[in-house]
C-alpha cells in the first residue's frame, strides 16, 4: 500500500515484530542524493522519543563498545558536522559519534509519522 506524503529523507517503511518503522537516508540527510541500496546496505535501527526510526546506511562493519572516556571532542566545518558530537579512534581509524536526536531530529514531524503510518496502513 502506498504512504502518502512522507518526509523526503524517508527511503520507506520497514516491519519488525509487528511494528511498522520508518527509514531515513542518511544519503538524503547528509549529501543531498539517496544512497545506493546493495548487499552491503544495513538499517541501524535507533529509539528517538519511544519510537524505532531506522537509518539507511551504505555498510556497516562492526557493533562495537565504547567507553565514554574514549569520545574525544569533534570540530569539523561542514554542514553535516552537527549530527557528529565526537570521535573515536580504533585500529587507526576515526569513527564518528553520531548524535541521533540531532541527526534524526531534523525529520519534519517525524513523531507524529508512526501514528499516521498506522491510520493509512490499516
Amino acid at each position: 500500500q502506498e504512504v502518502s506524503n512522507l518526509p523526503k529523507e524517508i527511503k520507506g517503511l520497514m516491519s519488525l515484530r509487528g511494528e511498522v518503522i520508518p527509514v531515513s537516508d542518511t544519503g538524503v540527510m547528509l549529501h543531498g542524493k539517496p544512497l545506493d541500496v546493495n548487499e552491503q546496505s544495513k538499517v541501524l535501527l535507533f529509539e528517538l522519543n519511544g519510537q524505532m526510526v531506522g537509518c539507511l546506511v551504505s555498510d556497516a562493519k562492526d557493533i562495537i563498545d565504547i567507553e565514554l572516556s574514549e569520545i574525544k571532542p569533534f570540530h569539523m566545518n561542514t554542514k553535516a558536522s552537527e549530527y557528529f558530537f565526537g570521535v573515536v579512534e580504533r585500529e587507526n581509524k576515526m569513527i564518528l559519534q553520531v548524535d541521533p536526536n540531532k541527526f534524526l531530529g531534523r525529520i519534519e514531524d517525524l513523531d507524529q509519522l508512526p501514528a499516521r503510518l498506522k491510520e493509512e496502513l490499516a
